[in-house]
């Protein structure tokens, strides 16, 4: 007890709670989000065989960084409340596994929001390509702030020097949480562009812009979190709790975007989704594939039988042949989407480019 009288913690009015037991209980919330990485890890490479391997290799790559992550937060942890037990004052020796984590952390940030420019740059092909642009350079002065933070808590020696490197972890939590803001704004942006009057197109689209702020929420959050208690307690562990937490849930906002294609894109159509089709194409008098129209009617009928338009099954094959599609100048001089009939036909360009 002497020992740990005279040990600067104590001094400052800090116990156990807010060093160590910040710390812990990081560790045990970033082990459950690990454990719905694993999950959502299993669910990518089950459900989008055909991803391309750019794609396929950034999801590993999440994972093995993730993996890596939790071990040395997990090290970190143990060497204070195992192999360092009752030693209070060694509690001011930064141990190397958590500085490590910090340009893990960093690398971790930096190539989920890499991923999310490689989203908005496919998203901007058409139009208002500077937007893509922009969120591409705040991600590159945002990487600059987090090689400095990096490089400060690798030369860390003690946290009672935190305060030193105060500037580098305010800028860090700060640029994170804009970045996250403007990378949300620009996906939603383009998302509404993308709206094509059609309901159920539309409520796709509505779906996709509340995940993404949902998600950019989430983030922001956790990442506002870490910056208020390091300004109210710099010495403490508390920022480092949720420290632990950012790096996990930008890994799993990204893998869940991924995984939320096939259900986002397999709702059916609705008979006020047919109606408002063949009215927009016939105020344009435009054809469309009479195979197309007949697999999406199909559909329908196995879930509008009895519906309260008609109480029984429509019968596709009472539809007039269609000639042909229109071609691909004709459809952009009416401002219309081009369709073929490989692609399903409630389908929205914007959404599959997502």
């Amino acid at each position: 007890m002497s020992a740990a009288t005279s040990s600067p913690y104590p001094a400052a009015g800090l116990s156990l709670d807010n060093t160590l037991g910040a710390a812990f209980v990081g560790v045990i919330f970033a082990s459950i989000l690990f454990g719905v990485t694993n999950l959502q890890v299993f669910i990518y490479f089950h459900q989008y065989p055909k991803d391309s391997r750019f794609q396929k290799a950034s999801v590993a790559t999440l994972w093995v960084l993730d993996a890596a992550h939790l071990a040395l937060i997990v090290h970190g942890v143990y060497h204070y409340a195992v192999a360092g037990f009752g030693d209070f004052s060694g509690l001011d020796n930064a141990v190397w596994s958590l500085k490590v984590q910090s340009p893990v952390t960093v690398l971790t940030i930096v190539m989920v929001q890499c991923l999310y420019v490689h989203r908005i740059w496919i998203l901007g092909q058409d139009a208002h390509r500077w937007l893509s642009y922009l969120a591409a350079f705040i991600v590159v002065c945002g990487s600059s702030v987090g090689v400095a933070l990096a490089y400060e808590s690798m030369i860390l020696q003690r946290f009672s020097q935190l305060e030193s490197m105060g500037w580098a972890i305010i800028a860090g939590f700060a640029i994170a949480t804009f970045i996250d803001f403007i990378i949300s704004a620009i996906v939603c942006f383009y998302l509404q562009r993308g709206r094509s009057g059609f309901s159920e197109t539309d409520s796709k689209i509505v779906i996709l812009m509340r995940y993404i702020a949902a998600s950019g929420l989430a983030t922001s959050l956790c990442s506002m979190g870490g910056l208020i208690a390091f300004v109210l307690s710099p010495r403490t562990f508390l920022f480092f709790g949720l420290e632990f937490l950012v790096e996990k849930l930008y890994v799993n906002s990204f893998l869940a975007m991924l995984n939320a294609r096939n259900s986002i894109r397999n709702t059916r159509l609705s008979i006020s989704d047919i109606i408002d089709i063949e009215a927009a194409l016939a105020s344009r008098r435009i054809t469309i594939p009479s195979d197309v129209l007949q697999a999406a009617l199909k559909d329908l009928n196995k879930n509008v039988q009895g519906d309260i338009i008609s109480t029984s099954p429509i019968n596709a094959n009472t539809r007039p042949s269609f000639p042909q599609i229109p071609s691909r100048s004709t459809a952009k001089h009416l401002s219309l989407p081009v369709m073929s009939s490989n692609v399903p036909f409630s389908s929205s360009p914007t959404c599959s480019r997502l």
